[in-house]
């Protein structure tokens, strides 16, 4: 009797310590996640359904499903979501060096698919253009709270900011066309700069060009003055 007692109590134990150590094993075999701040689940359903479409054919990943190492940044703009295609700017940070692509939205009658193609630096180099983006609120512009200003434009065009940084994955959304709405209009001025510093002069401003038209702007804003 007392030998099969003995015998229970090694089965348990056993059982016990392969339990807790299959627990530590699928604990650490899981992979690590953002903390997402989503200010308006509404809105980041309304318009993530064409970027994770566009983001998926042009074989990029979810940011927020991407962890980035600490200090690195990524910061992803997206303009459109009208019946023009959507056009994004990808801006990466991995020790200190910057990368930045051009995401485009091509239509046809298969489908949709995406061009990605490399940017190069700023015309005022990386250094001055993050200094000028941040201060004109980039990475720290929060979405209009005004319900006005949270409503979508029919054939308006938005923009879409996405911010990965130190394990923390936030967006906003900036719908333009609206009156009195200052962060929006904000947002107007950091992506018509944006598009004006990476612009190659290659394209010429025909309908909604994002970088052609927004170095168009800035010149005839300059011809007015």
């Amino acid at each position: 009797m007392r030998k099969l007692q003995t015998k229970l109590l090694i089965l348990t134990v056993a059982f016990l310590a392969g339990t807790a150590g299959s627990l530590v094993w699928y604990m650490y075999r899981q992979e690590p996640t953002n903390r997402l701040i989503i200010p308006n689940a509404r809105v980041d359903k309304l318009y993530f359904g064409t970027i994770d479409l566009v983001t998926q054919s042009g074989g990029l990943s979810r940011l927020r499903q991407t962890v980035l190492s600490p200090g690195d940044l990524e910061v992803r703009v997206w303009k459109g979501f009208s019946l023009s295609p959507l056009e994004g700017v990808i801006l990466n940070r991995k020790e200190d060096n910057w990368t930045a692509q051009h995401v485009r939205e091509i239509r046809s009658e298969e489908g949709i698919d995406a061009q990605v193609t490399e940017i190069g630096a700023p015309q005022s180099g990386w250094n001055l253009f993050w200094n000028e983006v941040t201060q004109q609120g980039l990475t720290s512009l929060s979405p209009p709270t005004d319900e006005r200003c949270s409503n979508s434009v029919i054939d308006g065009t938005s923009y879409v900011v996405e911010i990965s940084q130190d394990g923390t994955y936030r967006n906003g959304a900036f719908h333009l066309g609206l009156n009195d709405c200052p962060e929006s209009e904000q947002m107007e001025k950091v992506g018509q700069y944006i598009g004006g510093e990476i612009d190659s002069g290659r394209e010429q401003c025909q309908t909604t060009e994002w970088f052609a038209c927004a170095t168009y702007m800035q010149q005839k804003s300059r011809d007015t003055q």
